[in-house]
């Protein structure tokens, strides 16, 4: 069957393991990013597909003492413009700071923000939730962000690529200083 594949290192030979079912979420799972937190819990992100209106969306995943704990989809701020519905999203990387203050990057529908069709797309685990944070767009059609480095709580890093309208992909890095994205 189509689906993830994970493989975990026991210090001498990698062995697949099973990742939790997802079928209720969506179809197609897709895992993009993996990082372990300082107490040991194991986040995965990406994705699965979803019908109208979203797509697809972002997918996170834990293993906390050997055993899948939360498997759930992050519900992303609904569309500014009519018909106001639910925006899907794609989560590529994920960085484990403590349990309680990890950060994952990908790309999300536009859908009224500028006239983007896909806008930067940053989600906060604060260690029950996950919340969608707003990052400036600085491009009329595309914003993507592929990875990212938390060396702080308030010192957040993360790359991408944007475009306009029949522009050239240009690279972009934003900060986060505890406060907001820039």
């Amino acid at each position: 069957g189509r689906g993830p594949l994970a493989l975990r290192w026991n210090g001498s030979v990698w062995n697949e393991t099973d990742l939790p079912e997802t079928g209720h979420l969506g179809a197609y799972p897709e895992a993009a990013g993996v990082d372990a937190a300082p107490n040991g819990d194991i986040w995965i992100v990406g994705n699965v597909t979803t019908n109208y209106p979203t797509y697809n969306l972002p997918l996170a995943l834990r293993c906390r003492g050997g055993s899948w704990d939360f498997v759930e989809t992050v519900t992303l701020r609904p569309q500014t413009v009519y018909p106001f519905a639910a925006r899907g999203g794609f989560a590529y990387e994920v960085d484990a700071l403590a349990p309680d203050d990890i950060w994952a990057v990908g790309l999300a529908a536009g859908f009224g923000d500028g006239g983007a069709t896909s806008v930067p797309l940053a989600i906060h685990w604060d260690g029950s939730s996950w919340t969608e944070v707003d990052v400036p767009r600085v491009a009329n059609r595309h914003h993507e962000l592929g990875d990212l480095v938390v060396i702080s709580h308030d010192d957040v890093w993360a790359v991408g690529d944007y475009r306009n309208v029949g522009g050239t992909y240009r690279g972009i890095t934003y900060h986060w200083d505890g406060q907001e994205w820039s």
